[in-house]
């Protein structure tokens, strides 16, 4: 669409026609065969959208064409002919229209005794008739997943498996609850006083001591050899050396004997 103002200079600022002021010398606008042809474009392109040829005697056109197009584009929009009934509360209006499923539905400030042949199955709200699960009780058949936190102040179930709120578990693979389980599995382990009372907890040799080996053909203290002196270069040895090995129990050092 075009305006006065694309064609010719003597429009308004806004574009539109003007009268002009001769007193402030703005000139008149000048009526253009530009434009004039151009709204007749418009105008054409509106009555020729379906392929209707402009008629020379008909001035109803433009308006025939405009409630062509609206019946059209209602058609694309799929409304049927909801889009010729008037907005209302009742059968017949687009409301409600005519579907049992809302003619018949409860209305605002309506009591439930008040549903058209609904019976006293049908008034009657309870878990089974609209599908909800008791607050207490009640079985979850197949896979449930929770995305929060589950809090019971009560035990958890799995099969024989419990967990109690104490912390404790039971199942078949302790035989019976795991705390009893882990008592009768650490009562028959040896205490930590018992270990330090009966373990060895280091090892050493005490003081070397020295034995003449002249003359010494037999020698059975419970000592390990720990060096000796040959300082002639003779086959014999001129003294032994001798230490007591000792191991450490409950903190006191104690010889090994045979």
């Amino acid at each position: 669409m075009r305006k006065i103002g694309d064609i010719t200079p003597t429009a308004d600022d806004q574009g539109e026609f003007t009268d002009g002021n001769v007193t402030e010398y703005i000139q008149p606008t000048l009526l253009m065969a530009a434009w004039f042809n151009a709204v007749q474009r418009e105008l054409c392109n509106v009555v020729g959208f379906d392929g209707t040829k402009p008629d020379g005697t008909d001035d109803s056109q433009v308006l025939e064409a405009i409630e062509r197009l609206v019946t059209r584009e209602i058609k694309k929009i799929k409304l049927g002919t909801s889009a010729a009934l008037d907005v209302g509360t009742t059968a017949g209006t687009v409301a409600a229209g005519d579907d049992s499923r809302i003619t018949g539905a409860l209305q605002a400030g309506k009591c439930l005794q008040e549903l058209k042949e609904a019976g006293a199955t049908a008034q009657r709200l309870s878990l089974s008739n609209i599908g909800g699960f008791p607050a207490s009780g009640g079985t979850i058949s197949g896979d449930t997943t929770v995305q929060g936190t589950v809090s019971a102040s009560g035990g958890f179930h799995a099969g024989e498996a419990q967990f109690a709120v104490n912390g404790d578990a039971y199942g078949g693979l302790w035989g019976g609850w795991l705390s009893a389980w882990l008592n009768n599995a650490f009562a028959n382990r040896a205490t930590i006083d018992w270990v330090r009372q009966s373990f060895i907890s280091g090892m050493r040799f005490s003081a070397e001591k020295q034995v003449g080996a002249v003359g010494v053909y037999t020698y059975h203290e419970n000592t390990v050899l720990t060096g000796f002196n040959n300082r002639d270069a003779d086959y014999s040895t001129e003294s032994l050396f001798w230490s007591y090995i000792q191991v450490a129990i409950n903190g006191q050092w104690v010889t090994i004997g045979r």
